[in-house]
């Protein structure tokens, strides 16, 4: 049995692979930033490669399968993507505009404020 981890980032894909024995083999590919899940499919195609199997034998034999991406992350912070709708609890559609947290210059009303990222007209709650 086989544990799974591939990681897409915006340069890397990482893939972590540990065996019945937690023997751990890593490996870093290059990413497909313009299809995230062809990282994912070289990750599980060299990690075969890697211990001698079948992609679909690897598959069969995983007993876990964790995938983690900093692409929606990324795609937040520079500010690129689709246009974002946001539901939150009844009464706190406003919470993440009001920036209520622990920062530097939090009380210097002339600190420069990050963009909005939802637009209030589409935010529900």
């Amino acid at each position: 049995m086989y544990s799974l981890g591939i990681d897409v980032g915006g340069t890397f894909t990482d893939v972590v692979i540990v065996n019945g024995d937690n023997e751990v083999e890593m490996m870093k590919i290059p990413s497909t930033p313009e299809n995230p899940l062809e990282g994912i499919k070289n990750g599980l195609k060299d990690a075969s490669r890697l211990l001698g199997l079948e992609q679909d034998d690897l598959i069969r034999e995983a007993d876990r399968f964790v995938h983690g991406t900093t692409v929606a992350t990324n795609s937040m912070l520079e500010y690129k993507g689709a246009k974002t709708a946001l539901l939150t609890t009844l009464g706190f559609r406003d919470s993440l505009e009001m920036r209520r947290c622990h920062r530097k210059g939090q009380w210097d009303f002339f600190t420069p404020q990050p963009p909005i990222i939802v637009p209030r007209y589409l935010r529900r709650g």
